[in-house]
């Protein structure tokens, strides 16, 4: 196949308005899928030390923040502990995205470290994303029915409307999951199987169906005692000490703030144009977006998220080569070069284009003749996406 990174000197341009199916041709690019494969050749290999010190500081800034913002007085130093708990919790919350693209084994204990340190604090589980996540990357399923994390977007308002509400309600629903949920479906194994199949996936495409593995659901009922337990238990030493009322207060600000960027995030990183057939990676990269600019970009879409075109098209690439991965590609690419109409100059602009309905007529892409139908698994409505 050829790729959207080469130098297309005898390309015609296109717009940046145009179909992927259109923008994505063999005119498009000259280089081999192993110029791909050289572009990332030494670049697949997670970093340990950047995993493991991302994790440990976002975690113990961002509780430290939520502490100091229950127990100050002064409203001003409150509302600034908790801005930075709302950044380091995000940003650590963020992290779950590459857990789902690790290779088992290569990071060992890292899944539950941060299970522990982020996932069931915050009620987000690792189970909620990581085999799931892997739909939205498959050329046989991104952008149908099987996809988790896609819904045409860019054909209406009222989808985009819905989706926020459905995220400004996370942190309401998700204590009724995986809280009193998680103890009525350990006792009544019908209950569970119920959960598994529409509450226990991060997606905002109900249709979608995950097949839950004898081995995943022993995980799930593992993590649900883990989350029971430790939520019971800290419950109790937050009363005994009188601050579990501003505690709860502080985590539902701090989390309602988390939900809302991370859908206007999700809603700008892609163009969502689909017309529910199948795309091939370089349609895939152009109905996505980079936004690379600007010192908040690395706030709002921490983790590489901001590079989330060249992440579909190289998922395997860990975040903290993305920047590099990108630098590289944009140095030798020519001014016509397809991925050049994957970025965008900011986030409001590609929130803009959306809402506005710029690509709304377009149809994303062909099928991809090579990919078998898709075919929807089993489903969960918790909305949303890391």
């Amino acid at each position: 196949m050829p790729s959207p990174f080469a130098s297309p000197s005898a390309s015609p341009s296109a717009s940046p308005t145009a179909s992927p199916s259109a923008s994505a041709s063999p005119s498009a690019s000259s280089s081999t899928v192993g110029e791909d494969r050289q572009l990332i050749a030494e670049l697949v290999a997670p970093d340990p030390s950047i995993f493991w010190a991302d994790l440990l500081l976002s975690a113990g800034l961002g509780w430290a923040a939520v502490a100091a913002a229950v127990v100050l007085v002064p409203m001003p130093l409150r509302a600034a502990a908790v801005v930075i708990a709302v950044i380091s919790l995000y940003r650590g919350l963020c992290l779950l995205h590459e857990i789902s693209h690790l290779r088992l084994g290569s990071l060992r204990g890292f899944e539950t470290a941060w299970n522990l340190l982020i996932g069931v604090p915050l009620l987000m589980p690792s189970f909620i994303y990581g085999a799931s996540h892997l739909d939205h990357h498959k050329s046989a399923t991104y952008g149908t029915l099987a996809d988790p994390e896609y819904l045409p977007f860019a054909r209406g308002r009222g989808r985009i409307v819905a989706f926020m509400v459905e995220n400004a309600l996370m942190p309401f629903v998700l204590p009724i999951r995986f809280l009193l949920g998680s103890v009525i479906g350990l006792a009544i194994p019908p209950v569970h199987r119920f959960l598994e199949t529409h509450a226990s996936t991060l997606c905002f495409n109900h249709d979608y169906r995950r097949t839950v593995s004898p081995a995943e659901r022993s995980s799930m009922k593992r993590w649900e005692a883990v989350m029971v337990v430790g939520w019971a238990a800290t419950t109790w030493l937050l009363w005994d000490h009188g601050v579990l009322v501003q505690t709860l207060m502080v985590l539902a600000a701090a989390f309602e703030a988390i939900a809302i960027i991370n859908a206007l995030r999700t809603l700008a990183a892609h163009r969502y144009r689909g017309d529910g057939t199948t795309m091939n990676r370089e349609q895939q990269l152009l109905d996505s977006v980079d936004i690379t600019r600007g010192l908040a970009t690395t706030i709002w879409a921490p983790i590489g998220l901001r590079y989330h075109a060249m992440h579909h098209y190289f998922p395997g690439v860990p975040y903290h080569h993305l920047r590099h991965l990108h630098t590289r590609v944009m140095a030798q690419l020519a001014e016509d070069g397809a991925y050049r109409r994957a970025i965008c100059p900011s986030v409001s602009r590609s929130l803009l284009t959306l809402w506005s309905g710029e690509h709304r007529s377009a149809t994303a892409s062909g099928p991809d003749e090579s990919a078998p139908p898709p075919t929807a698994q089993n489903a969960p409505t918790v909305a949303g996406t890391a």
